[in-house]
Parts: C-alpha cells; sequence; structure tokens
C-alpha cells in the first residue's frame, strides 16, 4: 500500500450511495543496519529490536534486544524490528565475519583469571577502551551490566549463588563470551 488520499464509494442501508475519503499514511519499518566490526546497529530508532540467528532458522537470540547486537562469532544476522505504530519488519541478514589477524590477537588477550572461583573474577582488558561486561545466566538473562570501562583489568564481584555464568565483553574492536563458574 502507498501513502495518498483514497476515495471509495459505499452503499448504505437505505440503499444511498455514501462517498468516502481516506487520508491514508503508510509509517514503513527502516530495516537498514550499519555495521562496525562484530557490531550492528540498527538504523530504525524509537522501536523495540529483536536479534535473530539467520543460520538456525531465525531462532531469537536470548537477551538480545537492543538497537545494536556483537556478534560472538561467524554468522548471519538479522534484526527484527517493531517501530512505534506496531508495524514489524525484518532486515537482511547481514554476514559476520573475525578475519583479521589483529581481532584474533585481541580476542586472545582478553582473559579472566581465578576461574572457577569463590567470589571475584578479573578480566584483563587488552588495552581496550569503552568496555562494557555483562554477566549471564545459563538462560541468558542478564544479571549485571557495566559500561565505558577504560581500566586495564576489571573486577568483577559474583554475589551471586554458586553456579555457571556467561561473561560477555564488548567493545568497538572486539566482542567475547568467557564461561564463568562460581564455587
Amino acid at each position: 500500500m502507498i501513502s495518498g488520499i483514497y476515495k471509495d464509494t459505499i452503499p448504505n442501508a437505505a440503499g444511498c450511495v455514501e462517498i468516502i475519503t481516506i487520508n491514508l499514511t503508510v509509517e514503513d519499518v527502516d530495516t537498514s543496519v550499519t555495521v562496525l566490526n562484530m557490531t550492528m546497529t540498527s538504523n530504525a530508532s524509537d522501536a523495540t529490536y529483536r536479534w535473530l540467528d539467520c543460520d538456525n532458522s531465525y531462532s531469537e537470540l536470548s537477551g538480545e534486544e537492543g538497537q545494536s547486537f556483537s556478534a560472538i562469532g561467524k554468522g548471519n544476522y538479522a534484526v527484527e524490528i517493531t517501530n512505534a505504530f506496531g508495524c514489524v519488519d525484518t532486515s537482511a541478514c547481514v554476514s559476520i565475519n573475525i578475519a583479521s589477524i589483529e581481532t584474533i590477537a585481541l580476542l586472545n588477550n582478553v582473559v579472566v583469571f581465578t576461574n572457577p572461583t569463590q567470589e571475584n573474577v578479573n578480566i584483563d582488558l587488552a588495552g581496550l577502551k569503552n568496555v562494557k561486561v555483562q554477566l549471564l545466566n545459563t538462560q541468558g538473562q542478564v544479571l549485571f551490566i557495566d559500561e565505558n570501562i577504560n581500566s586495564s583489568v576489571y573486577q568483577l564481584n559474583l554475589n551471586s549463588l554458586k553456579g555457571t555464568y556467561i561473561l560477555k565483553n564488548e567493545s568497538e574492536q572486539i566482542s567475547k563470551v568467557i564461561k564463568v563458574i562460581k564455587l
């Protein structure tokens, strides 16, 4: 459907004809995506987002509901966007590929130590700037977020119960996921 002014003729109950005028505005969903390194950002604003794994029958990526998504590895990803008017559309799949030696070196240099731990874990951020650290449970629910970290080593206090957790570290250059075990 295209936005515009439309007229329609409708007979009423008395058999008379009525002409109605409709000023129709179609709100398109912006499905374009910007990619920088391994981070995809939906260009749609004032919307809700659901990131999808194209390689796994468009399954939803648990906990990925922000305007941006940082891929943790090679794959094809898309975003389902619901705009403020309730219109829903999905972007084209975008291929993310870790290819550079520099990126691989950075991934190898970001390490978590004292893992398994009884209390704290330390994350050596390998000189990365403006890092975002997220702690998730094994169901993908976000338990903790800290952003814009610029220290060389970040200490995360695990006040949570014993178990297995997912630690996600993101910067402009890389995104790395590490399994953490609290004893």
